[in-house]
């Protein structure tokens, strides 16, 4: 009942832009038929984002999904017809745009009103399509297949059989360390014999070593010998105490004589820890306010 509702009001909207005389039909939220063509008309708001007139043969045009759809000669994407895609295979495999022969992307700005050779899939280049897997919910932008693990639609020269994921920012295999950055997944020369995730921005190295990575922050990986790691406790995400070391955002509180066991932030949740205080002193900065 809403799903009608919903698009007998898109309906309304859409008859807004073409004359009164003209019959608008929606085939879905973004495609519709009107005086023999096919439009494209995302969420049904040609005012604020555009509309397409598309090429596709009206008698054999189907929606596939969202913005996807064929007929007999072409599939389309966002009303652009595509160059690379076989038509006869081509479908969506858990939202995944496959054919028999390719795994496809789409790398750049969707949209209604720019040339359709700015709205083309373009192919994954080694991605078998029957075995192809996105690992979203490990880590966004990484993917499989049967051989290979992609990330932001890369391969990654790492051990297959051996890669797993330790948190947001730090991947392994049977070798060596990555580090997730913006760039990619870089090797580092640690190696990987007992890695522990401590939260998303810390790892710990055999208990012996602590690397903290923050994307976004331009500080790179910092790294702090840990004489031991028998208790473990967060104050917040970028604070933590290991025994007797309090560290925050990977390096070790300014001032050395800080007491760990009574240690507190007073403020300063983000991490910056601009107040704090132990039995002894209150802090500004991690130094000695006075």
């Amino acid at each position: 009942m809403k799903n009608s509702l919903k698009m007998g009001l898109i309906s309304a909207l859409i008859g807004l832009l073409f004359s009164c005389k003209e019959q608008v039909s929606p085939l879905s939220e973004a495609y519709y038929k009107k005086s023999g063509a096919i439009y494209f008309i995302p969420g049904g708001n040609g005012f604020e984002r555009g509309s397409r007139k598309t090429v596709a043969d009206v008698a054999s045009f189907s929606v596939i999904k969202e913005v996807y759809a064929r007929d007999k000669d072409r599939v389309y994407f966002m009303g652009c017809p595509q160059e690379l895609v076989d038509v006869k295979t081509f479908q969506l495999k858990n939202r995944i745009p496959v054919d028999q022969q390719h795994v496809f992307k789409f790398e750049g700005f969707a949209s209604a009103t720019s040339d359709c050779n700015q709205n083309q899939l373009t192919i994954i280049d080694g991605a078998d399509p029957a075995t192809y897997t996105t690992l979203y919910d490990q880590l966004p932008a990484l993917a499989k297949d049967k051989a290979h693990y992609f990330y932001k639609y890369q391969p990654l020269h790492v051990d297959y059989a051996t890669f797993s994921v330790i948190n947001s920012n730090f991947v392994k295999d049977k070798n060596q360390l990555y580090v997730v950055t913006d760039k990619g997944i870089l090797s580092l020369h640690y190696k990987t014999a007992r890695v522990e995730a401590l939260n998303a921005a810390y790892i710990l190295l055999d208990g012996k070593k602590l690397l903290y990575y923050e994307p976004h922050q331009h500080i790179g990986l910092l790294e702090i010998n840990i004489p031991s790691s028998n208790k473990i406790k967060f104050l917040n995400e970028k604070t933590v105490i290991i025994d007797q070391l309090i560290v925050i955002s990977g390096k070790k509180f300014g001032y050395p004589a800080v007491d760990p066991g009574s240690f507190e932030l007073l403020e300063g949740s983000n991490g910056n820890a601009t107040w704090s205080r132990d039995k002894n002193h209150v802090y500004y900065k991690q130094q000695i306010f006075s």
